[in-house]
């Protein structure tokens, strides 16, 4: 068994009623990394972006995330009130069995 890291990033929206759905259904296309570290790398880098060049806001950091328990070794929520798009940052850790068969 090996350990990997998956960084999962959704977006949701709300309807006008008020109903909250995701947007393009599963999430994004996850990025799998060999080590924590880089993938926190990966994941600051990417709210770094998202908070810099595209007017969202840490609503809730790492630090405070009730997200972050188990294997979900880091979770950041970004909001962008103009657009009304929440992003959800997450990295999981997950093992792997990598044995060949017999």
């Amino acid at each position: 068994m090996k350990k990997y890291y998956y960084l999962e990033i959704k977006s949701y929206s709300h309807m006008p009623n008020g109903y909250e759905f995701q947007l393009a259904d599963g999430g994004e296309i996850p990025s799998i990394y060999k080590y924590l570290k880089v993938a926190l790398k990966s994941a600051q880098w990417l709210i770094n972006f998202q908070t810099s060049e595209l007017g969202y806001k840490v609503e809730i950091p790492n630090e405070e995330n009730p997200a972050r328990k188990g294997d979900c070794k880091f979770a950041v929520r970004l909001m962008d009130k103009q657009t009304d798009i929440r992003k959800e940052i997450r990295i999981y850790e997950m093992e792997i069995n990598n044995t060949k068969p017999e």
